[in-house]
């Protein structure tokens, strides 16, 4: 049996747009989504992950089913995109405040 790694969801209103929203736990499982195509094969993995005070949120997408041959996280800095290529079909962003500790 396959366990349970359902991401609750709920809205949420920025004062311009009514929007769908994950919520991410602070617990050990964090979050986790499956993207599929429109015959429900999955093209992608989205894993999340905060911690109790969410002074870090990291998001990791992967290519789960080795589906692509090339996997990159794109940044931007003063307008310049810069690509960072990886190989081993995970591509994570990192987001931490000054008190964001290690995970």
């Amino acid at each position: 049996m396959s366990e349970e790694a359902w991401t609750p969801v709920t809205k949420h209103d920025d004062g311009k747009f009514v929007r769908t929203a994950l919520v991410v736990r602070h617990s050990e499982k964090g979050g986790s989504i499956a993207i599929v195509n429109e015959e429900g094969e999955r093209i992608a993995l989205i894993n999340m992950f905060t911690n109790e005070d969410n002074s870090w949120f990291a998001v990791d997408v992967l290519d789960k089913d080795g589906r692509y041959d090339q996997h990159s996280a794109i940044t931007f800095e003063h307008g310049t995109q810069r690509r960072l290529d990886n190989a081993k079909g995970l591509v994570a962003a990192d987001f931490r405040t000054e008190k964001g500790g290690e995970y």
